[in-house]
């Protein structure tokens, strides 16, 4: 069964947020087939959905202004920080291969302690 978990970001002192969940859809994706920026990219694309921008190294930190941002992760555990600049609030994720996140509009975002040091975002709208 598909588990899908909901993250409800309040807005910061630095960072507006978003009256929408973040959501965090574990082991997605099965890590053991073709790449799993492949995958996602064939299944979002026969949907309908247009890749806008693909970013294939370290995303260090952003502020998403985009519709959806999804990431691809590594084989190994990837930590990831949603929801503040730097101060208190937010939550801590840790993504693993075929886990996809889809980041709305206004919700900051970190990414640090890659293993490997590699991460790629793909975003459709």
């Amino acid at each position: 069964m598909l588990e899908v978990k909901k993250y409800y970001l309040s807005p910061t002192t630095l960072i507006p947020n978003s009256p929408y969940p973040l959501l965090h859809y574990p082991r997605f994706l099965a890590p053991d087939t073709k790449s799993l920026a492949t995958q996602f990219y064939d299944l979002l694309t026969s949907h309908g959905w247009q890749a806008q921008w693909i970013f294939r190294s370290l995303v260090l930190t952003g502020h998403a202004t985009i519709r959806f941002g999804v990431a691809d992760t590594t084989e190994d555990m990837d930590e990831n920080t949603f929801g503040t600049g730097f101060e208190n609030g937010g939550v801590e994720l840790h993504f693993q291969a075929g886990d996809i996140m889809i980041i709305p509009a206004g919700v900051a975002h970190k990414t640090y302690a890659t293993k490997p040091a590699y991460y790629g975002v793909l975003i459709f709208r």
